[in-house]
């Protein structure tokens, strides 16, 4: 643990972080993070998080933090600006439990190896390189390294970084109200703080409907540009086969107001992230900056995940009809009922299936009930079960926050069959076979977004921005 010791400076935070045993500890430190309604580090976190105020950290003494703060300049204007925020983590690790679990340096322990996150990728090495890592920091920073695996990169003896990031430039939509604003002195705040003097009839007709029904997902999506995040190059689809993509789009309204939506697969060795992010950005003297909006919707379909299952997984049960059954589970996680459904022993291959979810969901629903009796179309998560891998397929869905900046939504994150096996009304020979599953072979993550579609709306001051992303 490193102790920053500056008898000139103020009292601040000292520099820990936190360490578990094996990687079943974190992630049951993240599944508690996520479950609780408390979201302060104090509670979860080390006492200097990504979290945590700059003012509170002396980061100019500390060369990891120097380096990643150094194009902050702190203003009066900026308030108590996290780490989080100053150093820019809000693009590459949206899920903010996550932020909450790791130091102010992007870091966690785990079995005695450190993991730390960065621009460039997530490093990992023997915590008895620490010296050397801290040591070399920049200067690993600035160059690529050698490269012995695939994305694995080696900096130093016993020092590694995984290229969990892969950037692209952006690619921006203007409205086709665009303009562009007069670069005069104005009042930010009283013109940000606009309210809408009437809301659009359809807005107002919503109001009765069930939370995630927004007026917004109504639009006409034919309207507004749709985006593929797949690679383009032969080079570039091996990447992103292996650890999907980051890549943004903007929507912009005006000069000075945009929004912008990201299609996300986050694979830092220890965790991984799929989901969602849409934020809107305000023009700045030294840069963008979030402003509240009055609502943002996301909304996803067909999201298709594929889960290897590492090492001699069990055989499946041999003269077994195909099965499946739906039960309704309450998700700790999201802290909400869901309809969850379970399919096995489907008799079409992995490319049929595949093939066919490009036709719609229904399609999926209609085989399943042909072959099984079992209806599973009102689903909100689908397990589909294969000898060696597994299938999670997230029907279309979305969700609205009014009043906000942002909304983030993750669609995924720990792959585990979060419903007790013991509620599924299946034969006892599938359950035996699932029970070994998540026992004994189960070892997780290994996991690849393989395609999906989402779709991003803003309501900014009355006008509709929207976009579709999709991967094929």
């Amino acid at each position: 643990m490193i102790s920053i010791d500056d008898s000139s400076s103020k009292t601040t935070m000292e520099i820990d972080r936190l360490s578990f045993s094996s990687m079943d500890e974190f992630r049951a430190r993240m599944y508690q993070c996520r479950t609780s309604d408390t979201k302060s580090s104090i509670d979860f976190g080390p006492q200097a998080s990504l979290m945590s105020s700059c003012s509170d950290i002396d980061y100019q003494n500390d060369p990891i933090l120097r380096y990643d703060l150094r194009d902050y300049k702190p203003t009066k204007a900026d308030g108590d600006v996290t780490v989080y925020e100053a150093a820019g983590y809000e693009e590459y690790i949206p899920d903010e439990n996550l932020a909450t679990l790791l130091n102010a340096r992007g870091e966690v322990e785990i079995g005695g190896v450190i993991y730390k996150i960065s621009k460039t990728g997530t490093y990992y090495f023997d915590k008895k390189l620490e010296a050397v890592f801290i040591d070399s920091y920049a200067a690993f920073e600035e160059c690529e390294g050698e490269k012995v695996d695939t994305l694995v990169y080696k900096l130093s003896d016993g020092i590694y970084r995984y290229a969990t990031f892969e950037l692209e430039d952006y690619q921006i939509y203007y409205d086709s109200e665009y303009y562009d604003e007069p670069d005069l002195e104005e009042d930010v705040e009283a013109l940000d703080g606009r309210i809408l003097e009437s809301e659009p009839a359809s807005l107002a007709s919503t109001k009765s409907l069930p939370p995630m029904y927004s007026y917004l997902a109504a639009i006409n999506w034919a309207d507004y540009p749709r985006y593929c995040s797949d690679a383009k190059t032969w080079a570039g689809k091996i990447i992103q086969s292996l650890f999907g993509r980051n890549k943004a789009f903007d929507y912009k309204f005006t000069n000075k107001r945009k929004f912008q939506s990201k299609f996300y697969y986050y694979d830092y060795l220890f965790w991984s992230s799929i989901g969602v992010s849409t934020k809107m950005l305000k023009k700045q003297f030294l840069g963008w900056k979030q402003m509240e909006v009055s609502e943002i919707f996301n909304g996803w379909g067909n999201i298709i995940i594929e889960i290897d299952m590492k090492g001699h997984a069990p055989k499946m049960p041999e003269g077994m009809w195909p099965a499946a059954t739906t039960i309704k589970n309450y998700n700790d996680v999201t802290k909400k009922d869901e309809v969850v459904a379970v399919v096995l022993g489907l008799n079409i291959t992995e490319s049929q299936l595949l093939s066919g979810l490009k036709s719609g969901f229904e399609s999926l629903a209609s085989i399943v009930y042909r072959q099984t009796h079992s209806n599973i179309a009102a689903a909100d998560r689908v397990f589909i079960m294969y000898p060696n891998k597994i299938f999670l397929i997230f029907p279309p869905n979305g969700e609205y926050v009014t009043k906000t900046s942002k909304n983030n939504c993750i669609f995924c994150e720990d792959y585990s069959l979060s419903f007790s096996l013991d509620l599924l009304n299946l034969p006892s020979g599938w359950i035996k076979w699932l029970k070994a599953i998540g026992f004994s072979t189960w070892n997780l993550p290994n996991v690849k977004l393989v395609s999906g579609e989402v779709r991003t709306a803003v309501n900014y001051d009355g006008r509709v921005g929207a976009m579709s992303i999709y991967k094929k």
